[in-house]
């Protein structure tokens, strides 16, 4: 069984899991089945928008896609979240990707 297969599976069992939605979205990624993983990470930026893994990896699959716009704002919301949780190592990270990504595109 391929991984995609078996987050699928161990989905039918915990839907609301954002640690499988999460790794899901990174297996679509690495699949070039793009619209599934925006689909994974639109799920996990509207229903558990706490998951701060989430932030860094769909703002740089939002920019490869040339979303620029969108990627700038999961970032900007990540980086909001960390600050809010108080998480210093989620907070460093999504600000020095934030910093890349604004000398590229910004």
């Amino acid at each position: 069984m391929n991984r995609i297969a078996q987050l699928l599976s161990f989905l039918e069992k915990e839907p609301q899991d954002a640690f499988l939605h999460y790794g899901l979205a990174l297996e679509y990624v690495k699949e070039k089945q793009t619209q599934a993983a925006r689909k994974e990470f639109e799920w996990l930026l509207t229903q558990k928008a706490d998951y701060l893994p989430t932030y860094y990896q769909a703002a740089a699959f939002f920019s490869a896609l040339g979303e620029i716009k969108t990627a700038q704002a999961v970032y900007l919301k990540g980086i909001e979240i960390a600050q809010t949780k108080q998480d210093a190592f989620a907070l460093r990270e999504l600000k020095a990707a934030y910093e890349s990504f604004e000398m590229e595109f910004l």
